[in-house]
């Protein structure tokens, strides 16, 4: 059964989809250790479907985006990076809980929650255990 080594999967795929995808799955593999960096000089070049946005994904690599485990933390990640904010801390533990992201400097935790773990009124209005471990991680 014939197969692509990672880099030229990763420049497959950068020929159809968006540099957010082709960033996300780098750092997937990155994560993985699955990549020598040095393999994409070998296989990006001019004329090339995908090199472009390749080269672009490999230029703002985010190693942190394979800690992500939703599309809204890696838009959160997108966003800090547009507004100029540094980069968090994701998804580590904080006074024995995991936090989505985490500025230490700052001792500041963002957590971001979708439609899944907040969509009713019910679950929006169930807040004590947040509210607890606010309190817990403030209080650090």
């Amino acid at each position: 059964m014939p197969v692509t080594a990672v880099p030229q999967t990763l420049l497959d795929v950068a020929a159809t989809e968006p540099v957010e995808t082709v960033r996300y799955m780098l750092a997937e593999a990155d994560y993985h250790r699955l990549i020598d960096f040095g393999a994409f000089g070998q296989i990006l070049g001019r004329g090339k479907p995908g090199s472009a946005t390749l080269r672009r994904a490999l230029e703002i690599h985010n190693p942190d985006l394979a800690r992500t485990k939703s599309p809204v933390e890696r838009e959160f990640l997108a966003l800090c990076e547009e507004s100029g904010v540094p980069r968090p801390l994701v998804n580590v533990r904080v006074c024995g809980f995991r936090v989505d992201c985490y500025w230490p400097e700052y001792r500041l935790v963002v957590e971001l929650d979708g439609g899944k773990g907040h969509g009713t009124e019910r679950q929006v209005g169930a807040g004590p255990p947040k509210a607890k471990r606010r309190r817990r991680v403030r209080e650090a």
